[in-house]
């Protein structure tokens, strides 16, 4: 039991940064993008609510690695793929930034 507690603790603090990280890079990108505009500036907290917001409209499934991993295995390949997507999208928007003269 103690156990599963453990794993479902720390389930919650790796989802609670991902969010943190997701909403970092919301707030940086609509800084570049959407406060030009004349949006109003937002803060880490909007950016996650957007970023939730936006995962459960257009939620795509992230595809089951081929091997038979362990629970860790695969946590450590979701946190893989999640700084990734954000990395890559922090990198696209900057050139698309810096592409804006």
């Amino acid at each position: 039991m103690m156990k599963v507690a453990l794993v479902v603790l720390l389930m919650d603090v790796v989802i609670a940064f991902l969010a943190a990280i997701d909403g970092v890079v919301v707030v940086v990108l609509w800084g570049w993008f959407a406060v030009p505009l004349g949006l109003p500036t937002i803060g880490v907290a909007h950016a996650v609510g957007i970023s939730v917001l936006v995962a459960l409209v257009v939620a795509a499934p992230v595809p089951k690695s081929a091997e038979d991993d362990d629970e860790w295995e695969e946590i450590y390949r979701l946190v893989r793929i999640s700084l990734y997507r954000a990395l890559l999208a922090l990198a696209v928007g900057y050139g698309a930034h810096l592409a804006m003269g």
